[in-house]
């Protein structure tokens, strides 16, 4: 198992090394403590940008042998970090990898072993063009038989303005804590991410790129595009399993992501137990599947959907959420929230053996659906759903114990007033058994709006107001659902510290702020909640 490993390992280096301009030459920096003229623990290195090549930084001599030093990156060269901690404990402990003043070049993070890159920060965030690329993998401790974990704990990644991600998360907690912040403003061709293990990216925090294809793996998927070592390799990781691989994960849109497409894919026992998974408004899709026989995939998460639908979206539904295989109560206490209710969501469980075995437990554990007013998130209506018998993806919404609601992929019957402000696509929603089908409510009704109508004539001729203006007055409440579209979008103040770090122990603002925003939230709707009992 170890061979496998230490083959992978190899396999990931000559992967990333590929990937250097083969046009010069490289340059290698390798770091001492028991030498003056290698030193680099606590300075600020800038060997990189003093030489016309690729630049490869090694902090693997030594224990601590990088700590708190910062590396600056050649501004048009390729820049590579290693840290691997199987000789030296904790090589890059608080390490800085700067490349805020590069173009179009490669930067390259090779993370090996227990804590090797603790506290790391990589920082492009205002670098063009850059192909990032980050490895975190586990490897044997040298004190015992067991997988080092942590290798990457409390890392954050400053995403470039332009270019393209890739990241791997491979090991036990291998990623946990991580804090992935997206340029706000520009955007990203492409961002990748896997993450293997027992909970390898647990209780991290990552923000979407803008006009971006975003694919994020939790869990073992397929790997019919990989060799069989590697495979081998990545089976062998924690066992084979990926237990709470995102769980409690912040999957962020709240600031950037729009016209991205978004896919999250959560694999295993609890795969993304407790996230949040936050469209943009303005995403172009969100998409959420979870499974391969794994228990809780996506029990007590919240899901946000977009708000706007793409002009390229399959039948108005740009949210899509699908279970499937054999695991355990996968959709249990899922919160799904969407501005425009049912109608532009696709919820599907497509269970194994029964509704309560895969899908839910029993009601109370049913998921939610709240519809929402506006962009503060203000709940507009929250009713349980239903998956209706034999049914994989026919759902009943339920509110008070009474059933007000039958949804389906194709037809869908629920109070119009979700709806009624939405003047881009054709409404899906019809009205049950209301005014549609109620001839004396209507006659009676339209009484009442004739008697209302004389009323408000009469009070405007004896104030001898204009009925021109009392008619055509310009309303003071526009269209409420369409809001964000004014001074209501909603905006971060940029990063500005480009060279300077602040203390790694110091929680991110941003991050923070969006956390405790959806905390707050999550406590309202689960006081609101019709037939549920308290969550977790």
């Amino acid at each position: 198992m170890s061979l496998l490993m230490n083959l992978y390992q190899i396999t990931l280096f000559v992967s990333v090394m590929n990937n250097v301009n083969a046009q010069s030459e490289d340059y290698l920096v390798v770091c001492k403590t028991n030498d003056e003229r290698y030193e680099c623990r606590g300075e600020i290195v800038s060997d990189c940008t003093e030489i016309d090549g690729n630049c490869i930084i090694d902090c693997t001599k030594e224990p601590f042998v990088c700590a708190d030093a910062e590396f600056l990156c050649h501004p048009h060269h390729d820049c590579t970090l290693i840290c691997d901690a199987d000789d030296a404990a904790k090589p890059c402990q608080g390490t800085v990898l700067n490349a805020t003043q590069s173009s179009n070049i490669n930067v390259n993070l090779i993370c090996r072993n227990e804590r090797a890159c603790e506290y790391v920060v990589v920082d492009t965030s205002n670098a063009v063009n850059i192909n990032l690329n980050v490895s975190v993998t586990t490897g044997v401790a040298s004190d015992s038989a067991a997988y080092a974990e942590y290798v990457a704990i409390f890392m954050q990644l400053r995403l470039p303005q332009t270019g393209s991600v890739h990241i791997d998360c491979y090991g036990h907690s291998a990623c946990q804590s991580m804090k992935i912040f997206a340029n706000t403003t520009e955007t990203l061709e492409r961002f990748e991410m896997t993450n293997i293990g027992i909970h390898a990216l647990k209780n991290a925090y990552v923000s979407f790129a803008n006009q971006s294809e975003i694919k994020i793996v939790c869990g073992h998927s397929q790997l019919s595009d990989v060799t069989e070592t590697t495979e081998a390799a990545l089976l062998a990781i924690d066992g084979g399993q990926s237990d709470g691989s995102c769980s409690n994960v912040v999957f962020d849109g709240t600031y950037s992501g729009h016209d991205s497409d978004i896919y999250i894919e959560c694999n295993g026992n609890e795969a993304c137990l407790h996230s949040v998974i936050r469209a943009h408004s303005h995403s172009r899709a969100l998409v959420v599947h979870g499974g391969n026989n794994g228990n809780n995939v996506l029990s007590g998460a919240n899901i946000y959907c977009p708000m706007i639908i793409a002009s390229s979206s399959a039948q108005g539904t740009n949210c899509l959420i699908n279970v499937h295989g054999n695991g355990e109560s996968m959709l249990s206490e899922t919160h799904i929230h969407s501005m425009h209710g049912l109608s532009r969501v696709s919820l599907q469980c497509d269970y194994a053996t029964s509704v309560e075995y895969n899908c839910y437990p029993n009601e109370e554990s049913a998921p939610t659906l709240s519809a929402l007013t506006d962009a503060t998130d203000t709940p507009y209506a929250l009713c349980g759903l239903r998956l209706m018998q034999e049914s994989k993806s026919e759902w009943l919404c339920v509110e008070d114990g009474m059933e007000i609601a039958l949804w389906s992929t194709t037809e869908m019957w629920m109070s119009s007033t979700i709806d009624e402000h939405d003047s881009e696509t054709e409404s899906h929603i019809e009205i049950g058994a209301g005014l549609l089908h109620n001839v004396k409510a209507q006659i009676v009704l339209s009484c009442i709006v004739v008697i209302l109508v004389l009323l408000g004539i009469a009070v405007a001729v004896h104030k001898k107001n204009d009925l021109y203006g009392w008619f055509h007055g310009s309303s003071t409440k526009d269209d409420e659902l369409g809001a964000y579209h004014g001074k209501g979008v909603m905006r971060i103040p940029g990063y500005t510290n480009k060279n300077k770090y602040q203390s790694v122990e110091e929680d991110d603002d941003q991050s923070q702020t969006v956390i405790e925003q959806i905390e707050s939230q999550n406590v309202s709707d689960s006081d609101n909640e019709i037939g549920h009992g308290d969550s977790d």
